[in-house]
């Protein structure tokens, strides 16, 4: 995987706007800038203490709102970037910018929403080249938390693979949650479910599965794990004191360099001894202000740098995180359920600087469940820049809806392979992974295409919420649907999926 690495971009993570917006003794100022005809604007909400990201598109007839963002652009090709965040109000006409320092003045980066953004990130916050693997974009996620739990061990670990690997699924990543470790803090196995640690990775590798395991900065306050971190003076109480639930957890301050040092060590032991292949680096309850001390009410800046750092040293990667910042290190983790929010996933596209790609989390009560959602629950998981099977195949019961499944993993199978070349070519153009269908074909109409997506450069993917049909607009060129029906765009065409069916567009190569 690429990561494009942005250390320009100020990550100023508060909960109220006087935190954001007036944190220093420099008289803000106000800019006022008209809105032009059929122009839209694209940037995120980063105000109040929501679980997941707000996208904020704005156009001429909208009540007026307010957010607080670093950067937005245009459909024009215009764009507005401040070092600090700016709090913007539109009143359907004019964008009304409170800021620190000097007024903000509008900057023209070209005539499309895609000048705009390569302009601006090129300018303010350009991609540096690291090779990575490639594997996490193009083989698929094994989530082993929902069906295993926090007590899943080796043995229910290799028994899940296996069944997944009969089902068809011949290759791909698993990831160990919670609970591979004795406790918080320790970050080794617990000999009690994983007695011989290399021989489980090793079955796992023979199966055709690379493992990553799930890693968080968080250390329970007991235990051997607390002992050591304790003895290294490796632990904040003072700021970073977090509570999940019925656990306090300390957490490593990771900006120390000898603490910083620890925990690699640590990791390069687990790829040493083990053979583990990466690593999903979390901090998610730290997002949540209320679990950290209570006078403390950002995630210093400086911290999620460090732990940022520290996954940069690894081939196999993923960032985990559900918070609303956005903050240009981390993706947004989307929540899909009955509403699919691709707007969020789209706006996460452009404007996550470190990681082209968004994830879906399960949002359905998998028991309750019809089939016909427990498969959109799949597919849309599936059909992410990086592929997730969150749950067990076999819960479709339906032969049709399993069938139809199988065949939407083999489709992703091609897909990945298209974004390899997509992800290469991205750390380099920093272009998103992810797309609006207004940033690939501009000026056809799209600004207002809120509920279909480019992904990579030629597979249209349009997401079935409710129903079993839905309209799906094709733009310029010849688009291909999942049954090799040949389609002339642009135009727009009835989709009908009693089947269960994906709808998904390849775009027929010249």
């Amino acid at each position: 995987m690429h990561i494009i690495k942005s250390l320009k971009l100020t990550l100023t993570l508060v909960m109220t706007l006087s935190a954001v917006v007036f944190a220093s003794a420099e008289e803000p100022s106000t800019s006022r800038i008209s809105v032009s005809r059929g122009e839209r604007w694209w940037g995120f909400h980063m105000g109040d203490a929501q679980n997941e990201p707000t996208p904020v598109v704005l156009a001429q007839g909208q009540e007026p709102q307010e957010l607080v963002t670093l950067m937005m652009i245009s459909s024009k090709g215009r764009y507005i970037y401040n070092d600090l965040p700016m709090m913007i109000s539109f009143d359907g006409s004019t964008l009304n910018i409170t800021a620190e320092g000097e007024k903000i003045e509008v900057q023209k980066g070209g005539r499309t929403l895609r000048d705009a953004y390569l302009v601006s990130r090129h300018k303010h916050n350009p991609p540096t080249i690291k090779e990575r693997s490639t594997d996490i974009y193009a083989l698929p996620i094994i989530e082993t938390e929902y069906e295993l739990g926090y007590m899943q061990s080796a043995e229910s670990v290799v028994e899940y693979v296996e069944r997944i690997k009969e089902c068809g699924i011949k290759e791909g990543i698993v990831v160990l949650a919670d609970g591979w470790s004795p406790m918080d803090g320790f970050f080794d196995f617990d000999r009690n479910i994983y007695p011989d640690p290399r021989a489980t990775i090793d079955q796992l590798h023979k199966l055709g599965f690379k493992v990553m395991l799930n890693i968080s900065p968080y250390c329970t306050l007991s235990g051997r794990g607390a002992y050591i971190a304790h003895k290294k003076q490796a632990l904040t109480y003072e700021h970073l004191v977090a509570q999940h639930e019925w656990v306090i957890y300390s957490v490593f301050d990771i900006r120390k360099p000898e603490v910083y040092g620890h925990l690699k060590q640590r990791l390069d032991a687990l790829i040493a001894d083990y053979g583990i292949d990466g690593f999903r680096f979390d901090i998610d309850e730290l997002y949540d202000s209320k679990k950290i001390h209570p006078e403390q009410s950002y995630l210093p800046q400086e911290y999620v740098e460090e732990w940022y750092r520290l996954g940069e040293n690894y081939d196999l990667i993923d960032f985990a995180t559900s918070t609303i910042y956005q903050q240009q290190y981390f993706p947004s983790k989307i929540t899909f359920g009955v509403d699919n929010p691709v707007r969020s996933m789209l706006i996460s596209g452009m404007f996550s600087a470190s990681a082209p790609y968004a994830a879906p989390a399960i949002d359905i009560d998998l028991d309750e469940a019809d089939e016909q959602t427990k498969l959109r629950q799949l597919q849309q998981a599936l059909m992410m820049p990086i592929a997730r099977i969150p749950f067990a195949p076999w819960r479709l019961t339906e032969s049709d809806y399993y069938e139809e499944f199988m065949r939407n993993v083999e489709l992703r199978g091609r897909i990945g392979e298209h974004l390899r070349s997509v992800a290469v070519e991205g750390a380099k153009t920093a272009e998103p992974m992810v797309r609006h269908l207004e940033y690939e074909y501009p000026g056809y109409g799209f600004g207002d295409c809120e509920d279909q997506y480019i992904l990579g450069e030629r597979y249209l993917i349009a997401p079935i919420t409710e129903g079993t049909s839905r309209t799906v607009r094709l733009p310029r060129g010849a688009w291909i649907d999942s049954k090799g029906k040949r389609y002339r765009g642009p135009m727009v065409v009835k989709q009908y999926t009693f089947d269960g069916r994906i709808i998904c567009f390849e775009k027929e190569s010249k």
